[in-house]
């Protein structure tokens, strides 16, 4: 099993106080929706898009959970969408 699973995912907002907020805000709901309590918080990335992670990392099922959860959130005025995960070792996550 590998050390984490990264997950990197955009989020755009409509009239919400801060995109950082916003990302932290799905990402705290769809770490909780599928239980998940050691979780690395995003960060945002110069690109604009947002690094994440959970250790250890999480099953393929988890996985499609949380990617679920994450494109398909309803949170008022935040849309979040999945770019890619990745399974690996712990990293600084450092864009």
């Amino acid at each position: 099993q590998a050390a984490q699973t990264t997950v990197t995912f955009s989020v755009k907002i409509k009239r919400y106080h801060s995109v950082d907020v916003a990302a932290n805000a799905l990402w705290a709901t769809c770490t909780g929706n599928i239980g998940w309590i050691d979780s690395v918080s995003p960060q945002r990335q110069p690109d604009g898009d947002y690094v994440a992670a959970l250790r250890p990392s999480i099953t393929a099922d988890t996985k499609r959970r949380l990617e679920g959860c994450l494109n398909e959130a309803t949170l008022d005025r935040v849309q979040g969408k999945v770019i890619r995960t990745v399974d690996g070792p712990v990293s600084t996550m450092s864009g």
